[in-house]
């Protein structure tokens, strides 16, 4: 693979790495990299997280969007607003609403795109009644 070139191997040139991987529709190749550098011993960051959901968003991967949820519960991102951001999508995108529901309750401060990412999965859902609960808060 494309890694076992780097000589200097830190969080910020896998981001780079899996980031290309992704923009480049080769979200597959991304998650296994994610596994190679979890593997070396790399600790994942902020950015790295948002970047394998992506890939597991758009592999629409159940068994890999929770694999990287437990790893960010892990490393004490899941409440951070942006790793929380792309994990109310990932659930939302893979229909698991009840999911991004208890990770929107984690964030400390939500953001308009929380808000209308849990939104939009209730009302995707047919849980009108819960989207319309959510709207009027």
């Amino acid at each position: 693979m494309v890694s076992s070139s780097m000589s200097n191997r830190n969080v910020f040139s896998w981001t780079s790495i899996l980031l290309a991987h992704v923009k480049h529709d080769e979200a597959e190749t991304a998650a296994l990299l994610f596994g190679e550098m979890l593997e070396t011993g790399v600790e994942p960051n902020k950015v790295l997280f948002i970047v394998v959901l992506k890939a597991c968003a758009d592999l629409l991967s159940p068994n890999g969007g929770w694999k990287v949820h437990a790893f960010a519960v892990r490393y004490g991102f899941e409440s951070h607003s942006h790793v929380g951001s792309s994990l109310i999508f990932i659930h939302v995108e893979l229909g698991s609403v009840h999911c991004a529901q208890i990770v929107f309750n984690k964030i400390r401060e939500p953001s308009v795109v929380e808000w209308n990412t849990l939104i939009m999965g209730y009302i995707e859902e047919d849980f009108s009644r819960e989207a319309f609960h959510y709207n009027t808060t």
